[in-house]
């Protein structure tokens, strides 16, 4: 949560996004437990293979 906290304060970042594999459930539980929540899933040209992305904005 440290690195969240960064880019939302020092770095003053607006939002914040995950791109994850589908099959890696390890980081969609840790992009959930920072707050992310999964917007679509698309093809990422440069694998060949579909990912979630995911995205959290900066706390009012």
């Amino acid at each position: 949560m440290g690195a969240r906290d960064d880019a939302f304060g020092r770095l003053g970042l607006a939002r914040l996004i995950s791109i994850i594999h589908p099959a890696n459930t390890r980081s969609q539980s840790v992009a959930r437990k920072l707050g992310m929540v999964m917007e679509r899933r698309v093809l990422n040209p440069g694998l060949g293979q579909e990912v979630d992305v995911g995205a959290t904005d900066r706390p009012s």
